[in-house]
């Protein structure tokens, strides 16, 4: 049966890890739930989270709500050619939303950009001076005076005078740097859920609990943490009282959980030490994890061995330039001269 693609359109979601990465799929006009259900699995087949029922999904500003399909047709009609969608872990963790990154990425790239814009020869709007100027709106500003006034707008591009907001699209040019202002404008959007967090490693989630002890599915999970069915805290970490759940260790081998159970050992004595550590089997009879112990461990101290041989080559150096010196003070002396360090 022929494919109708006047019934199928392109939608946007941000990766599960990445705030930064859109991937597109496609969905019918007439796409149910389950459809989006589907569309995510086949886009995402291993997110850090787990399943679609997992994560909630935020459009447009809109909390869709995937649990209940009467209350996520209400907002369906959102979801239409060309939007984005946010998945947001639902786990217990993250840190406060951090947009630093996207920020940096385009102050960094500002400049360069802005030489890509065409200029005229104008009145700079800022300090009144002919130069070459980019021509944004109503008003036109020298290189210098626009990125102040983009950076004092926090990165929004809006004339002074009409106060008309500007389309990035129709004043850059590089696609990759209308892309990144692009989503954090839209990532800004989201702070206004309460519960909306950005991990460290960059994973958007919701912290459903607002638990001060947060937890994020891509880094894992603390060894010990309270719940209604467990020890008190202070219990577990004293008798040291954890497990190894399949759920996130079935493919870490025996040798790591050996030498996670010793350096986690509540008696000191048996308790390894740093040399007994680099010389467990699970680091010793790994030759890339040798390796890997070598760049961390050695290149320190081979950096301070080097910096010692060049003070001393200088010292040496120093002492040379101070014996030939004083051979050229008291060239007609027939008597050995000391020279004094001090």
């Amino acid at each position: 049966m022929a494919v109708n693609f006047n019934n199928i359109f392109n939608v946007y979601f941000f990766q599960p890890n990445n705030t930064t990465k859109k991937t597109v799929g496609q969905l019918k006009q007439d796409f149910k739930l389950s459809d989006l259900k589907v569309l995510f699995e086949r886009l995402f087949p291993s997110p850090p989270n787990g399943k679609f029922e997992n994560y909630r999904f935020i459009v447009e500003g809109i909390d869709l709500n995937v649990q209940i399909e009467s209350e996520f047709n209400k907002n369906k009609h959102l979801i239409i050619k060309g939007s984005t969608l946010y998945p947001l872990q639902r786990c217990l963790g993250g840190s406060d939303v951090d947009m630093v990154t996207l920020k940096n990425i385009v102050l960094n790239e500002l400049s360069s950009e802005v030489r890509k814009i065409p200029k005229v020869m104008a009145e700079c709007t800022a300090h009144g001076e002919t130069t070459l100027c980019v021509a944004l709106c109503c008003y036109k500003y020298c290189a210098d005076c626009f990125i102040r006034s983009f950076k004092a707008s926090k990165l929004k591009l809006k004339c002074l005078g009409c106060t008309k907001a500007i389309n990035y699209m129709e004043f850059f040019k590089s696609p990759d740097f209308i892309q990144t202002l692009a989503c954090l404008d839209q990532i800004s959007t989201l702070p206004k859920h309460i519960d909306y967090q950005v991990c460290s490693c960059g994973s958007p989630m919701i912290n459903e609990t607002m638990y001060a002890k947060q937890q994020c599915m891509q880094f894992g999970y603390p060894p010990f943490s309270e719940s209604h069915d467990s020890a008190p805290l202070n219990e577990q970490i004293l008798k040291g009282l954890y497990t190894f759940p399949d759920e996130f260790w079935s493919e870490i081998s025996a040798p790591a959980k050996d030498l996670i159970r010793q350096m986690m050992c509540v008696d000191p004595i048996k308790r390894l030490t740093i040399t007994s550590v680099l010389e467990h089997p699970w680091l010793a009879n790994d030759h890339d994890n040798t390796v890997r112990v070598d760049k961390i461990m050695y290149p320190t101290l081979q950096t301070m061995k080097s910096m010692k041989r060049a003070a001393r080559d200088e010292e040496a150096a120093m002492d040379q330039g101070d014996e030939t010196s004083s051979a050229d003070i008291y060239p007609s002396s027939g008597k050995n001269n000391k020279r004094i360090k001090y």
